[in-house]
């Protein structure tokens, strides 16, 4: 029996971070989301690392979508097969 880490797969998502100014010991720039096709400016490291957590879980959660979306496409494909063979 194996212990629950709380951790799920995920896909894995990429940022690119351009830190353009280094000001009150802290970073300024920006982020471009690669899978998101997004780009936003940030104005501190912490800011920075909350933009990239909102963008992991709204991908997570465009990704449970989607796989809701298939599992009902194929539950009705399966419903669908069993009236046409009846």
């Amino acid at each position: 029996m194996s212990a629950k880490t709380g951790m799920e797969k995920r896909e894995r998502q990429i940022f690119v971070v351009d830190v353009i100014a280094h000001q009150k010991n802290t970073w300024q720039g920006q982020i471009h989301w690669i899978q998101g096709n997004k780009k936003i400016s940030f104005r501190s490291v912490m800011e920075m690392l909350r933009l990239m957590d909102s963008a992991i879980s709204a991908g997570d959660s465009r990704a449970r979508q989607e796989t809701d979306r298939q599992r009902q496409n194929e539950r009705k494909r399966k419903a669908e097969d069993k009236t046409t063979k009846a």
